[in-house]
């Protein structure tokens, strides 16, 4: 896991669901957290999100990114609109790293 920004103390490594607490960025804008499945690309069926277990902290719409080769990023595109910010999607793809 790695991340744009964290608020100490909540990393990026705390990005997990059921966690006891979460990942919170340091800034406001275009921050990101990027999970990494090197050196194997991964088949992904869906994305879960769950916010701070212990505070009203949660996302409610962002963009989802996926490389190959974590350089090259594409927007996943939801019913051919690019860059859609979707949360639940219903597609799958291979892919070495997420942001």
């Amino acid at each position: 896991f790695n991340a744009s920004s964290s608020l100490n103390p909540f990393k990026p490594s705390d990005a997990r669901l059921h966690a006891n607490t979460s990942w919170v960025i340091k800034g406001a804008h275009n921050e990101f957290l990027q999970i990494s499945f090197q050196p194997h690309s991964k088949l992904v069926t869906g994305v879960v999100t769950q916010g701070n277990p212990h505070n009203d902290w949660f996302i409610s719409l962002y963009n989802l990114l996926y490389s190959s080769d974590g350089v090259t990023w594409s927007y996943y595109e939801h019913e051919g609109q690019p860059g859609s910010r979707k949360v639940k999607f219903n597609v799958t793809f291979f892919s070495i790293s997420l942001r």
